[in-house]
């Protein structure tokens, strides 16, 4: 099966080989100090154990036997039975135990909560088969006494990113959203303020969202985002998790970043990204951890040359890097940024733009930003267009810059009038 340009195949046991890297279960063999994916969805883990063909990236799967084992923990630390590499997971963050009767779950009061089946747990939880264990978008399924997960880490998921062409990547963020209504404040019943938005972004990618005046780009960006889905109607799914019913499980993964500069002026970079990564990620964090996490930072953004300097006396380009290095920081994989290069000059929104190419194709961050001068349009992977038609936010055209441009049968920045004269000859 050719998946995102690769073959994966899977069998149960006893069935043919299929291309590619298989997972046989059961395994007689427990695997100790695996390391579980972050990328997975649990829909895919669930094909697996059913012995079907999954769609996925390129990830094997890997299985632990909970035979023999009193209890075992998962989280974040070297010392876990089952480690996973995310930021936002705490030290020790679920226990599974086994008793009488079965295998029972427990959350170790971590910070970002554990969940099965897409309830929040308290307390100690039954397992029964086929359960789905989540800790934001890592993944595992109870089946057989055993867990069942994606065994590559976070590292090389990347690193096969890397190797495909962003139009190819896989859809990490799908929006099936119908309408969004809010209270009218200016008389009675309710307000629609867009309609018929349907979007896939793509992992790893860089998107510019674009509209005319009142079309609702930051409306839509605040679904995508899980920041307002107050009166949505629809379903916006982040890795496989429908944010309008889970957001509280996904938004340790989301970050947003504001037009206005949230810094503090007196701070550096260094200090400004310690206090954000104190605030934000688990309170078990070592102070050794937060200082990798800010040099990483400090090198994604290329601002270590820059680290002592006072972020009053920063260029309005690192200003801006700074804003993004606050949410950058605690690991958020899906970000959003609000006009990002408002203010920047020319060659300043050029190099903003080359380090958010580079965190999107080089360190697999999903990145959506709402500008307006498309100058630099042809660093996007994908451009998203709006238009108001009858007052409501309505979706005109997403795909490539090159695609845009065939669409409109012009160039972009002529799009706009475009969709000002005649917006219902656009909209989709």
């Amino acid at each position: 099966m050719d998946t995102n340009g690769y073959n994966w195949g899977f069998r149960a046991a006893g069935d043919l080989d299929l291309d590619g890297p298989v997972a046989t279960l059961p395994n007689p063999e427990p695997q100790p100090m695996a390391t579980a994916s972050p990328f997975m969805r649990a829909g895919d883990l669930l094909d697996v154990v059913d012995g079907k063909h999954a769609e996925t990236k390129g990830q094997q799967w890997d299985d632990f036997s909970l035979e023999g084992r009193k209890s075992i923990t998962i989280g974040r630390k070297a010392g876990c039975d089952l480690v996973a590499d995310r930021a936002y997971l705490s030290a020790e963050h679920a226990k599974i135990t086994t008793e009488k009767g079965g295998h029972f779950v427990t959350d170790c009061g971590s910070a970002a909560g554990t969940y099965v089946n897409g309830a929040k747990i308290t307390g100690k939880v039954h397992l029964k088969e086929r359960d789905q264990i989540s800790m934001g978008d890592c993944n595992y399924i109870y089946s057989a006494g055993r867990l069942v997960f994606a065994k590559n880490d976070a590292d090389t998921t990347r690193s096969v990113l890397r190797k495909m062409d962003p139009g190819r990547r896989p859809v990490v963020l799908r929006a099936d959203i119908k309408t969004k209504q809010v209270k009218n404040n200016n008389g009675a019943g309710m307000k629609e303020l867009i309609r018929d938005i349907h979007l896939d972004v793509k992992e790893g990618t860089l998107v510019a969202m674009l509209g005319t005046a009142g079309a609702g780009k930051s409306t839509v960006m605040n679904c995508m985002n899980g920041m307002d889905l107050l009166g949505v109607q629809g379903s916006v799914n982040y890795r496989g998790v429908d944010l309008v019913h889970n957001f509280e499980q996904m938004k340790y993964l989301i970050g947003s970043v504001p037009q206005e500069k949230i810094f503090h002026p007196a701070f550096t970079p260094e200090e400004e990204f310690t206090q954000a990564a104190m605030l934000r990620l688990p309170g078990d964090t070592s102070m050794k951890e937060i200082q990798n996490r800010v040099n990483k930072t400090l090198e994604m953004l290329s601002m270590s040359g820059v680290r002592k300097n006072r972020n009053s006396k920063l260029s309005g380009g690192e200003k801006t890097r700074v804003n993004v290095g606050i949410e950058l920081v605690a690991d958020r994989d899906f970000l959003c940024l609000d006009e990002p290069d408002q203010g920047l000059s020319p060659n300043y929104k050029h190099e903003l733009f080359t380090i958010l190419q580079h965190l999107a194709h080089d360190y697999g961050k999903t990145v959506v930003s709402i500008i307006h001068d498309v100058s630099e349009i042809d660093m996007f992977d994908q451009v998203i267009m709006l238009a108001k038609a009858g007052g409501v936010g309505r979706l005109a055209f997403s795909g490539s810059p090159a695609d845009a441009r065939d669409y409109f049968g012009a160039d972009i920045r002529d799009a706009y009038a475009l969709l000002e004269r005649t917006p219902e000859k656009f909209i989709r």
